[in-house]
């Protein structure tokens, strides 16, 4: 059986349709899904579909893009989302802080088209949208600390200051999670992995022009990878123009498997052992 580790059942295309994803998943052979939010409000609702669905977890989490809803350019919170989170982090069907992180291609390119001082202060605009960012990210990595949840963290042409956040922890050991949507470089990788992190592959491991991710699978301990779809976006090749689905994690899964050397079975067996282990699934 497979997990498909990171989706947004959330999102407005699984609207007229979701439970007949959800069964198609499971027909397909993936028994567990972790759907994580974006915000505050997606987070409840991804809560809300995962006690409605044995088989499915939630993540909660606010990510990069959406920061500027909850704290301005004082660096002053215009909502508390720790203790929003937290409320949420209280159910049992919650197995992680995530969707979180950094995002400095998403900062440019949100300051280019929202920031009319970009014209006259650039680089103190973007420097602005940057520290928002690690702002919040910093608070949820410190929630996910006290909760004791693992982190789900998005990294976008931000890797030095992500791994210098998560570093901030490597001698208490008391922060764990997972890189989701894996395309950075090696010795970011191996940074991470150092940091006791697992690194998650989506469907664009299986693109012609992602042979660097295929040649990176074989150098990642198998005990420290992870597959997903990111569902509805990035379907992977076999599917390329439709909505992605959970379902598909397993043509993810046997790209993942052929480049690792693995037969399908055994890469199912330990992505499903990995997966237990971190979110902690089993329980």
């Amino acid at each position: 059986m497979i997990t498909d580790t990171h989706c947004h059942l959330h999102m407005k295309e699984f609207d007229n349709d979701l439970e007949e994803v959800i069964k198609r998943a499971l027909e397909t052979g993936v028994s567990k899904i972790v759907t994580a939010g974006v915000d505050v409000a997606t987070s409840q609702k991804g809560l809300e579909i995962a006690q409605n669905h044995p088989g499915v977890f939630a993540a909660v989490g606010v990510q990069p893009e959406e920061v500027d809803r909850y704290i301005d350019d004082e660096l002053k919170l215009k909502v508390d989302i720790r203790k929003g989170l937290e409320a949420l982090a209280q159910n049992k069907k919650v197995v992680a802080i995530g969707e979180i992180g950094l995002d400095y291609k998403w900062a440019r390119e949100h300051v280019t088209s929202n920031h009319k001082s970009v014209i006259s202060n650039p680089e103190g605009t973007l420097e602005i949208e940057i520290e928002k960012q690690k702002e919040i990210f910093r608070r949820q990595l410190g929630l996910a600390v006290t909760l004791d949840l693992p982190v789900i963290i998005h990294c976008r042409e931000a890797e030095e200051d992500v791994l210098a956040e998560i570093q901030r922890y490597e001698e208490t050991k008391k922060l764990r999670g997972v890189i989701h949507c894996f395309t950075g470089t090696e010795p970011f990788a191996r940074k991470v992995l150092d940091a006791g992190f697992y690194i998650s592959f989506s469907g664009i491991v299986t693109f012609p022009n992602a042979g660097n991710l295929r040649e990176l699978v074989k150098e990642i301990p198998l005990d420290r990878i992870l597959v997903e779809t990111d569902s509805p976006l990035i379907a992977p090749q076999i599917h390329r123009g439709e909505r992605n689905e959970p379902a598909y994690v397993c043509d993810i899964l046997k790209e993942v498997a052929t480049a690792a050397g693995l037969k399908y079975d055994d890469a199912s067996r330990v992505n499903s052992e990995n997966a237990n282990r971190l979110f902690n699934l089993e329980a």
